[in-house]
């Protein structure tokens, strides 16, 4: 009887050694939705280095700084219209019309379909969240900083895409 009172009395306590909290890892930043980056866009064959500014009406902005004979564009997408400066040069158009500025209409479409869908896989590692989805443009794979949210690259291999992004202020 003794022994039996024993084994009731330690069989919670064994039981209970054995169990640990699990940790899930952190829920995932959203984009800001304002938010200024530095880009190197690889698209194609072309290769383009500029300064991409998402205000918080969801308008995209690139100043383009390299290379040097794009160094005056500047590309406005902003609801469904696009907007190109080249110096003094402005021009307005729907997007599709203008092929030129396929790599800023790519971007705009993932970060649409980033802050609008929660069916995407992400995935942490190492401090690094992987999204990968689908978009107007194809498949996608996003990554950015686990603590900061800073976005850090971005490939749509179906339309020859490959972006790393640096120097990313939120606001």
């Amino acid at each position: 009887m003794r022994n039996a009172l024993l084994l009731i009395l330690l069989l919670p306590c064994l039981l209970l050694t054995g169990c640990r909290a699990q940790t899930a890892p952190p829920a995932p930043l959203q984009l800001a939705p304002a938010f200024i980056v530095n880009a190197e866009i690889l698209c194609g064959n072309a290769s383009m280095k500029a300064t991409l500014r998402r205000s918080a009406d969801q308008a995209l902005c690139a100043e383009f700084s390299d290379p040097p004979a794009i160094r005056p564009l500047t590309v406005r997408l902003a609801q469904g219209v696009c907007s190109v400066r080249y110096g003094e040069m402005n021009v307005t158009a729907a997007p599709e019309r203008m092929p030129q500025t396929l790599a800023l209409s790519l971007l705009a479409d993932v970060w649409e379909t980033i802050a609008r869908r929660a069916d995407l896989t992400r995935t942490l590692t190492g401090g690094v969240w992987t999204i990968n989805g689908s978009g107007d443009h194809g498949a996608f794979v996003f990554t950015y900083d686990a603590a900061t949210g800073a976005p850090l690259t971005l490939s749509i291999e179906h339309a020859s895409l490959h972006v790393q992004f640096d120097h990313y202020q939120p606001g």
